[in-house]
C-alpha cells in the first residue's frame, strides 16, 4: 500500500470526525438552547400571571378601600349634620325656655338671692332648693355639651378610618 494513499486516508477519516463532531456538538448546542428557552417562555408566562392576578387583587382591595371609605365619610356627613340640627334645637328650646337645667341653691350663692325653686323630691333624695340657671347660659352649656358629641363623632370616623385601612 502507498504511504500517500493511507496518510490521505488517515486525514480523510479525521476530517469526517471532526465534521461529524462539530455537527453534534452544534446540534446539541441549540438543543440546550430551545431547553432553557422553554423554560424561560414557562416562568415568565407564570411569572405574567401571578403579577396580573397580584395587580388584580390590589385593584379590588383598593377599590374596597375606596368604596369603605366613602362609606365611611357619608355616615359622618350624616351624623353631624344630625348633630347639628339637635344642638340647634337644643340651643333653641333653652332660649325659648322648655330645656332647663337648676343647680343647687348654695352652689350659686350669686343666685340664692333669687327665689329658690323647689324641686320635686327625688326617691331617695334630699329635696333641697335649686335655682334654674340663665337661658342664655343653659344654651351655651348645651350648645358645648353638643359641640363635644360632635368631636365624639368626629373621632368615630376617625377610628373607621384607622380600622379599614388595618383590616386585611
Amino acid at each position: 500500500m502507498n504511504p500517500y494513499a493511507i496518510l490521505g486516508a488517515v486525514l480523510l477519516w479525521l476530517a469526517s470526525l471532526t465534521a461529524v463532531g462539530a455537527w453534534q456538538n452544534k446540534a446539541g448546542h441549540a438543543a440546550e438552547r430551545v431547553g432553557w428557552q422553554a423554560r424561560e417562555i414557562t416562568q415568565q408566562a407564570t411569572y405574567a400571571a401571578a403579577t396580573k392576578a397580584a395587580e388584580e387583587n390590589a385593584r379590588a382591595a383598593e377599590q374596597q378601600h375606596a368604596r369603605d371609605m366613602a362609606v365611611v365619610a357619608a355616615n359622618y356627613e350624616r351624623k353631624l349634620e344630625n348633630a347639628q340640627a339637635q344642638k340647634d334645637r337644643d340651643v333653641a328650646a333653652a332660649h325659648a325656655g322648655a330645656l332647663v337645667l337648676r343647680i343647687p341653691t348654695p352652689a350659686c350663692p350669686a343666685c340664692g338671692s333669687g327665689p329658690g325653686q323647689a324641686a320635686a323630691p327625688a326617691s331617695g333624695g334630699d329635696g333641697g332648693t335649686y335655682t334654674q340657671l340663665p337661658a342664655a347660659t343653659t344654651g351655651r352649656l348645651f350648645a358645648l355639651a353638643d359641640d363635644a358629641d360632635a368631636v365624639v363623632l368626629q373621632l368615630q370616623a376617625c377610628q373607621a378610618v384607622v380600622a379599614a385601612d388595618r383590616a386585611p
